[in-house]
């Protein structure tokens, strides 16, 4: 019923949330190409391999939903240094961006000659994304006060498989639309979440020594965030 009503929520601007529905694809992509490097670094090759294949194919999925925003997937890409300027100050004191610093990740300060001011060094503070974005309320919900890439292997591997398994159901809604493309590319992004699902489930047994523990808890948050998402469709929408 929640799933439904965010739908129908969402094409109201069908365009947005288009747009919406495919960055949270290249999200995940990200997510799972940064957690590639970690499994690499920890000579967990047969991980790696796997968080490659996947990430490949959220990338897929977000350039299928984006060549249906404006008809164009160029508008929309993935890039592994997604994120925010939080604040940008001129050597006078003025701030030409000033966002809220809501505490969910250190920021990073940057220096550069600006363009726009010649002769000037503007001075920033840039919040990088982990891909699985903490911006939205959802993902606040559902992670607490970590990043998704904080939690170990076993509860990043778990709320995969649960993301997935929700996800499925999504477009399994999604595809009832009376948009035949947009239907079209939700069955098949489906049959790819439950493919997902079901190796990840598998790797976590090498993980979690009692696998369904890791994944019921999961389950429980992921109910909390549910209500998260319709906030964050509302304010993605306006």
């Amino acid at each position: 019923m929640l799933i439904r009503f965010a739908i129908r929520l969402g094409l109201r601007n069908k365009q947005r949330f288009l747009r919406v529905l495919a960055k949270i694809e290249f999200g995940v992509a990200i997510f799972c190409f940064k957690l590639q490097y970690q499994a690499l670094a920890e000579n967990l090759l047969n991980l790696a391999t796997m968080l490659e294949m996947h990430g490949k194919e959220e990338n897929k999925h977000g350039k299928m939903l984006a060549s249906l925003a404006d008809g164009c997937n160029d508008r929309i890409a993935l890039t592994e240094n997604s994120g925010r300027w939080i604040k940008i100050t001129r050597p006078s004191g003025e701030t030409i961006v000033n966002r809220p610093d809501d505490n969910t990740a250190i920021p990073k300060c940057i220096t550069w000659a600006s363009y726009k001011f010649p002769g000037e060094q503007l001075t920033g503070l840039f919040e990088n994304f982990d891909g699985i974005s903490k911006r939205y309320i959802s993902a606040r919900l559902l992670f607490g006060n970590l990043a998704a890439s904080d939690y170990p292997w076993e509860d990043k591997i778990a709320f995969m498989y649960v993301l997935e398994e929700a996800t499925a159901s999504f477009y399994q809604e999604l595809m009832k639309c009376d948009d035949s493309a947009l239907s079209a590319i939700a069955r098949q992004i489906i049959t790819d979440e439950f493919n997902h699902a079901n190796y990840l489930k598998l790797a976590l047994a090498n993980f979690a020594p009692i696998p369904q523990f890791a994944i019921d808890k999961w389950h429980s948050r992921l109910w909390w965030a549910r209500w998260g998402l319709i906030i964050d469709i509302i304010r993605f929408l306006k």
